[in-house]
């Protein structure tokens, strides 16, 4: 190769490495705006712990989103979590059903919907949607 060909050669990669440092002090810059806000919403009285949570599945894909509560939901209750309280109950009862009839899904709304049928108050009448 020849001294011009290095030269080419040199120039590319010092553009390269410089590229890629910019975009790091980017991120960089990029990542303390995002820990302010975390502070600022932990000075308001929020669960920052609960907050990363909630925009981390926010930005998962809905369907994989929903599968991850499914997961979580067979956990809990594989372990019993959910089995002393009514809702617990009702999840169970709920979830017991959703593996039954995984080839047709229903809506949020119409779940909900069952859901409300199913659990009654403390004076014996059913929930009004």
């Amino acid at each position: 190769m020849t001294m011009d060909g290095d030269n080419r050669i040199d120039v590319a990669l010092g553009g390269y490495v410089e590229r890629i440092s910019n975009l790091h002090d980017d991120r960089d810059a990029v990542n303390g705006d995002i820990r302010e806000v975390y502070a600022e919403a932990k000075e308001a009285g929020f669960n920052v712990t609960i907050l990363r949570e909630i925009v981390r599945e926010k930005r998962m894909d809905a369907e994989a989103r929903h599968a991850r509560y499914e997961l979580l939901d067979d956990y809990r209750h594989q372990l019993g979590m959910l089995a002393d309280t009514p809702l617990g109950e009702a999840a169970i009862g709920n979830a017991t059903n959703l593996r039954k009839r995984r080839t047709r899904r229903k809506s949020t709304d119409q779940v909900i919907d069952e859901a409300r049928g199913n659990i009654p108050d403390g004076g014996g009448r059913q929930f009004d949607a």
